[in-house]
């Protein structure tokens, strides 16, 4: 499949933006001669087919086959039988050189993963015209661009202009038709639309907490022809009350340079693939990134911050994707990666009669003699969301021995009240302080009297004796 920068309407389409590769190798040619194989600088994938080499013929093709020195002078339909194997073509046809002015430059340009090789086709002879146009060979995302600079009228009537397999798949783009023009630039580029999956990374986070930075990786399925298939990326916050900022952007494992733009790279002048873009959007609550066309071939890796809202539970992060030259429509991705917000760390300790609810305070509260209470020690974050029971210290004030109970090493207590008086139970643990509000211990019932073997309500019970009045 190709798209062209002259029948695209809506953006992103394919761009002209002549690439100088005059620093790099040159060639005087002369007439039907060809390169023999050259080094490409990097593996490039070719209908499935892995290859590092390429011949460049001075008919206005490459090939990935050794052409031997062959003069394919005569260009064919590329969607039928004949001609070259593997065949790159942007402008075969019987063309002719100069060997004044004509020359084939070639170079490899860029750092990896993203370099491009670039063969530039410059003053060949056309009928009367002098033409010059190139063809740019993409690493990692095996993209095919050819460029016209100067055609004049020779402007494609009696040439072959597309891709050809080894096995006669091909994409042509025109066939002795006179559609070529200056300023042109044709992709090549996959004609299927991708399926994704993702996942995010950590997996919880504390409640109401700043600068959470997390990890989401869009993984792309089946990706057979090697090729890349997206460029924008869509990813939601839960957490609409906060905007999110992105901090890295890895694209196929290789870390993006990336600027704040809700325009795409090439937009701004930024060509290269190393480049990526990226904006928030309040109205949907979204993170958009973007790399130039078909920069995604097989991962995404967006890592950014947020802070995270005063909730708790499970939160979903969907995103979508989208690869505008094959289709306009978002694609879902499934997963739909899920974070549990859970309770941030011990912020207060609570004493409470019964439960963690606020209607279990431990406020005032009176007990007959010889009666029992139980108090128990809740924790809790900064956000006033339970956390657990916590083991603590239990004490109390007042006159020695009105309460009785343990004092270390539990979650809650109970207290028998053995004398009438009034005090406070006290819980401490690691700096961690609370107390009930006043216990008193009044005498309750004195309808009967009980016999002990100690004082104060200890040892052993022997009677209880009514009492008459």
């Amino acid at each position: 499949m190709w798209t062209d920068s002259k029948t695209s309407t809506a953006a992103p389409y394919a761009t002209y933006q002549w690439v100088d590769a005059s620093a790099g190798s040159v060639i005087t040619p002369t007439t039907g001669s060809t390169t023999g194989l050259v080094n490409i600088g990097f593996n490039f994938v070719f209908y499935g087919n892995t290859y590092s080499q390429v011949d460049i013929s001075s008919r206005g093709f490459l090939s990935f086959q050794d052409l031997l020195g062959t003069d394919f002078s005569a260009n064919n339909d590329l969607t039928l039988a004949g001609g070259p194997d593997s065949v790159i073509a942007p402008y075969w046809d019987l063309i002719t050189t100069n060997p004044v002015a004509t020359r084939i430059h070639y170079q490899t340009q860029g750092t990896s993963p993203n370099r491009q090789f670039v063969v530039t086709w410059s003053n060949f002879l056309s009928g009367g015209s002098v033409i010059t146009f190139q063809a740019i060979l993409y690493e990692t995302t095996n993209l095919i661009k050819f460029q016209y600079q100067t055609l004049g009228t020779a402007t494609g009537a009696t040439v072959s202009v597309g891709v050809d397999s080894s096995n006669g798949t091909a994409s042509q783009y025109s066939f002795n038709s006179a559609s070529l023009e200056d300023g042109l630039a044709i992709l090549f580029h996959t004609n299927s639309s991708a399926t994704a999956s993702a996942t995010i990374s950590p997996s919880s986070v504390r409640t109401n907490t700043s600068l959470n930075s997390f990890t989401y990786s869009i993984y792309v399925n089946g990706s057979t022809d090697s090729l890349a298939r997206i460029d924008s990326v869509l990813i939601r916050n839960p957490f609409t009350s906060k905007s999110a900022t992105v901090t890295d952007i890895s694209v196929d494992g290789s870390s993006k340079f990336f600027i704040n733009s809700s325009s795409r790279p090439s937009a701004l002048g930024l060509s290269s693939y190393d480049f990526a873009t990226w904006s928030y959007n309040t109205t949907n609550d979204s993170i958009s990134v973007r790399t130039n066309v078909f920069g995604i071939r097989d991962s995404i890796k967006v890592t950014f911050t947020v802070d995270a809202e005063n909730i708790l539970g499970n939160v979903s992060f969907p995103s979508s994707v989208l690869a505008p030259l094959v289709s306009a429509a978002r694609l879902s991705v499934s997963g739909s990666p899920t974070v549990s917000v859970i309770p941030d760390t011990l912020y207060t300790l609570s004493v409470k009669w019964y439960n963690q609810e606020p209607s279990g305070l431990a406020v005032d509260t009176t007990i007959s003699a010889d009666d029992s209470l139980r108090v128990f020690a809740y924790g809790y974050d900064r956000n006033g969301n339970f956390l657990r029971r916590v083991k603590v210290t239990w004490s109390s004030s007042g006159v020695m021995g009105f309460l009785a109970g343990s004092t270390s090493g539990s979650d809650s207590v109970s207290f028998h009240g053995r004398r009438v008086s009034s005090g406070y139970i006290s819980a401490d643990s690691a700096g961690f302080h609370d107390q009930t509000g006043l216990i008193t211990v009044a005498l309750g019932d004195t309808s009967f009297a009980v016999l002990r073997s100690q004082a104060n309500n200890g040892g052993l019970r022997y009677d209880t004796l009514s009492v008459l009045t």
